[in-house]
């Protein structure tokens, strides 16, 4: 390839340098030390009695930070002083407004408490319907079915609408007012009408 060889050192910034000429400046930054301004890394920053420590190839510089502290502590007294703080009561107050409007005393701009109520009904309350065998998937309507199919006491049955087994009793009634009739009409019902001379007495 093409050489550029027996140059003097470039002096434009479009002037073309040579190998040994780029090799010999990196190592001058290597060796100068602290003395070039183009070899100036720092290795370490620390904060040490107020003073910033910084750390480079040539040594240490430390640098004061105590005239630029302004975390100034004051005391209640001096607090006090500056009149900022005032101790008269707070007279505002917080009133709820037709509407769940929330108002301030001398706030022109109510808030609206109204999307974080909670004003359910049974209707907006999911209900399993996986061991009753219902198909209502709410409270309300699960609570409507049951009344339709007349599993809600309404407390007015009377004794013929109450299922009587007559497995093993004999009888052929099959609710509980039907029953006491079958009793009844068989004898089985004793009507505390009997007197002492309507009973036989076996002479042995």
């Amino acid at each position: 390839g093409i050489r550029i060889e027996n140059i003097g050192a470039p002096v434009d910034i479009n002037d073309a340098a040579t190998k040994a000429y780029v090799d010999t400046e990196i190592a001058d930054v290597v060796t100068s030390g602290g003395s070039d301004p183009v070899n100036e890394q720092n290795t370490a920053f620390d904060v040490v009695g107020g003073e910033l420590i910084i750390t480079d190839i040539a040594g240490t510089l430390s640098v004061p930070l105590t005239s630029i502290d302004t975390d100034t502590q004051l005391t209640d007294a001096e607090i006090a002083a500056f009149g900022y703080l005032k101790t008269a009561p707070d007279n505002q107050q917080l009133t709820l407004e037709a509407g769940n409007q929330l108002s301030l005393t001398n706030d022109g701009t109510p808030i609206d408490l109204t999307p974080f109520l909670d004003d359910q009904n049974a209707s907006e309350v999911p209900y399993d319907n996986a061991a009753s065998g219902l198909t209502a998937t709410n409270t309300q309507a699960a609570i409507d079915k049951l009344a339709a199919a007349g599993f809600v006491d309404s407390d007015d049955q009377d004794a013929s609408q109450v299922d009587y087994d007559n497995t093993t009793s004999g009888l052929t009634a099959a609710n509980t007012q039907a029953a006491i009739d079958e009793l009844a009409g068989a004898g089985f019902v004793d009507t505390d009408e009997q007197t002492v001379d309507e009973f036989l007495l076996g002479t042995g």
